[in-house]
C-alpha cells in the first residue's frame, strides 16, 4: 500500500513538473534581448542623425521593438521544440535551419519596413550601420580598424 501510494505521489510530482514553464531562463533572454534593441535604436539614431522627437526615429524604434519580440517569440517556440527532441539529431539540425531561416525573414522584414520611411541617404547609411548590430543578438559589434 505505501509503495502504491508513494509511486502515485511520484507521478503526479513528474507530471506537475513536465507541464510547468517549458521554457526556463526565457524571461532574462527576453530582457536581455529588448536592452540591446534599444541600445541599436540608439547607435542607428547616432549613425543616422535622427533627432529625439523625429517620426522616423519613433518609426525606427517599433520595427526594433517588434523585431526583437518576434526573435523572443520563435527562441521559445524553438526551445520548447528543442526541450522534447533531445535524443533526435535530425530533427535538432531542422530546428536550427529553421530558426535561422525565420530570423532572416523577420530581419527582412524589419528592413523593409524601415526602407519606406527613411530617404536614399539614410537607407545607405543605415544598410551600412546595421552590418555592425548582429542579427540573432541585437549587439553592436566593434568596427574593425586597419592595421598600420
Amino acid at each position: 500500500m505505501k509503495k502504491l501510494i508513494l509511486s502515485a505521489i511520484a507521478i503526479l510530482m513528474f507530471s506537475f513538473s513536465a507541464f510547468s514553464n517549458p521554457v526556463k531562463g526565457g524571461d532574462n533572454h527576453s530582457k536581455v534581448l529588448i536592452k540591446q534593441a534599444t541600445i541599436a535604436v540608439d547607435f542607428l539614431q547616432k549613425e543616422l542623425k535622427l533627432k529625439d522627437k523625429d517620426s522616423k526615429l519613433k518609426e525606427l524604434k517599433k520595427a526594433y521593438m517588434a523585431y526583437a519580440k518576434q526573435l523572443i517569440e520563435l527562441e521559445q517556440k524553438l526551445e520548447y521544440k528543442n526541450k522534447y527532441a533531445k535524443g533526435d539529431k535530425n530533427t535538432m539540425v531542422q530546428n536550427k535551419k529553421a530558426k535561422f531561416s525565420m530570423m532572416t525573414e523577420a530581419a527582412n522584414q524589419r528592413d523593409k519596413k524601415i526602407s519606406k520611411f527613411l530617404s536614399k541617404k539614410q537607407l545607405e547609411k543605415y544598410r551600412s550601420a546595421s552590418k555592425f548590430i548582429h542579427p540573432f543578438t541585437l549587439k553592436i559589434k566593434e568596427s574593425k580598424k586597419p592595421t598600420k
